[in-house]
C-alpha cells in the first residue's frame, strides 16, 4: 500500500486532502506543529508526528518508508517586516 506524508495534515485544508487520500486507500502520515493546526481535526486512521518541518530530524523521521509528499505545511501571519513594507506601498500608491 502507497503511504504518504501531508506536512501540514492537522490544519483546515492538510486535514480534508489526508482524509481524502485515506478514503482512496492510501496510508497517510502527518507531519504537524499544532500551532495552527488542530489534533481534533487529524482523521482517525493517519498516523501523526507532531514535530516541526524546519528539524531535519523530525523530516527525516516522517519521510520514513514515504512514496509522496502532500506540502500543505504554512504559516499564514505576515512577517512584521512585510507589515510594514505593504503599509508604506499603501501610503505611496
Amino acid at each position: 500500500m502507497t503511504t504518504v506524508l501531508v506536512t501540514g495534515g492537522a490544519g483546515f485544508i492538510g486535514s480534508h486532502l489526508s482524509q481524502a487520500l485515506l478514503d482512496k486507500g492510501y496510508q497517510v502520515r502527518i507531519l504537524d506543529n499544532l500551532i495552527y493546526g488542530k489534533r481534533e481535526w487529524i482523521p482517525t486512521g493517519a498516523d501523526f508526528i507532531e514535530g516541526n518541518i524546519c528539524d531535519l530530524a523530525t523530516c527525516h523521521q516522517a519521510m520514513a518508508g514515504i512514496t509522496g509528499v502532500f506540502h500543505c505545511a504554512a504559516c499564514p501571519v505576515l512577517h512584521p517586516l512585510l507589515m510594514i513594507l505593504i503599509s508604506a506601498l499603501k501610503l505611496i500608491l
